[in-house]
């Protein structure tokens, strides 16, 4: 817990920190109370979503019951959780309404197929900068490359082999060789 408010909290003084360290509590607290759960995982949730840099603490508070209750329903981690909803926010566009159904498609996905949660959580960010760059965002594409995982995981060895299959994919559609291909 001091390691996050001193994280989240590094422009305040000593005094400001611990105020801060009561104030992630009190968030911790709240997202189990809402979600379920144990208070470690929520807190390495909320942690995750602040030493990202890339969510706000005001924001990364508001997640957390949300992050909370997908994993705790899908027999996930917050961590996990909150690895897919950064890697959507920062990569895809999606804004911090939509991640309810972010995470609804993604436990969805990975109950259908073979690619699961844990799986999501280590090759969304990668592929979704990826995607971004080959001109993908938004909701509807995020489901297309929920999609492109499992139907790469029936016909790869691995689930490593099949994230880092679609990952290599992505990046060779705006390879300098294939635009100039095509």
């Amino acid at each position: 817990l001091a390691y996050a408010a001193n994280t989240a909290y590094a422009e305040r003084d000593v005094q400001g920190r611990i105020a801060g360290k009561q104030d992630l509590y009190g968030s911790v607290k709240n997202a189990v109370q809402v979600g379920g759960g144990n208070r470690e995982d929520a807190l390495s949730g909320l942690n995750t979503m602040i030493a990202s840099g890339s969510v706000k603490i005001e924001v990364a508070k508001n997640l957390l019951p949300t992050l909370q209750k997908a994993a705790v329903g899908s027999g996930g981690t917050t961590d996990d959780m909150a690895r897919i909803a950064i890697a959507a926010m920062q990569n895809f566009g999606i804004n911090e309404s939509q991640i309810t159904e972010v995470l609804d498609k993604a436990v969805a996905s990975g109950q259908a197929g073979n690619f699961e949660l844990n799986d999501m959580a280590r090759w969304l960010p990668q592929q979704l900068a990826a995607a971004q760059n080959a001109g993908m965002s938004g909701m509807a594409d995020f489901e297309t490359i929920l999609r492109a995982n499992q139907q790469a995981r029936t016909t790869a060895g691995t689930s490593d082999e099949a994230g880092n299959n679609l990952v290599n994919l992505l990046a060779k559609i705006t390879s300098q060789d294939a635009v100039g291909k095509f």
